[in-house]
């Protein structure tokens, strides 16, 4: 493929054999669809994600479960993922749950899992061994539900409290919701900046995501049945 065509955008390569009059028209309609969506779809949903992230309130519960996050070079939980564990082990030390699950995999950069990370973070505050839970396969927020519930069950866990940074808190609980009959929440705020603002940008797309895979599951699901 020649250099020119390489950088051409997607929407001349869906265009480039039309006349051009219709070309234009084409991508004009194409942004204005973009555009709509965008007004109906996406914005609806950031603006529910930063209304509700503080509407979430702890209760009595079986475990806390605390969502992972990244960890540094040095294999130490990074300053968000700091703030979700204090948050976790405030809520332990008020007696809101007596067992608290640590959930995260290892990232490609990694040198050990997140919850182990946050497992040694724990016991050094003082908390028992047997009172930490560690799931290490997750590596998505579906995925912490998906693996914590399977820990949970084991251990006859019903109720839990889901601790994550405030933008997260949304779909985190929208998730939550499929696994649990009763999940609670609580917010670890994190100040505002440019990776938060990242991060806020982010969530919708990442909700439109799990609500298409999961009308999928459904579908698939009652077909079969």
């Amino acid at each position: 493929m020649s250099t020119g065509t390489s950088k051409k955008t997607l929407i001349n390569l869906l265009f480039q054999r039309f006349p051009k009059n219709i070309r234009r028209r084409g991508k004009a309609v194409i942004c204005l669809l973009l555009a709509a969506i965008c007004a109906v779809v996406y914005l609806p949903l950031l603006a529910q994600i930063v209304r509700h992230q503080d509407s979430y309130h702890p209760a009595q519960a079986d475990a806390i479960l605390v969502l992972g996050y990244a960890i540094n070079a040095n294999n130490e939980p990074s300053d968000w993922l700091l703030t979700r564990l204090q948050t976790g082990l405030e809520l332990y030390r008020g007696g809101y749950a007596g067992q608290i699950i640590v959930s995260g995999g290892r990232g490609p950069r990694d040198k050990t899992t997140v919850a182990s990370s946050m497992e040694r973070w724990l016991l050094a505050k003082g908390v028992p061994p047997k009172d930490i839970i560690t799931e290490e396969r997750a590596c998505d927020t579906e995925q912490n539900f998906i693996y914590a519930k399977r820990l949970a069950d084991e251990r006859d866990i019903r109720s839990v409290i889901v601790v994550t940074n405030d933008f997260h808190m949304y779909r985190s609980m929208t998730i939550a919701r499929d696994y649990f009959a009763q999940a609670y929440g609580q917010a670890a705020d994190v100040p505002f900046g440019f990776q938060k603002a990242l991060a806020y940008l982010k969530e919708p797309l990442s909700l439109i995501k799990h609500y298409i895979i999961d009308f999928l599951r459904n579908s698939i699901f009652s077909v079969r049945s």
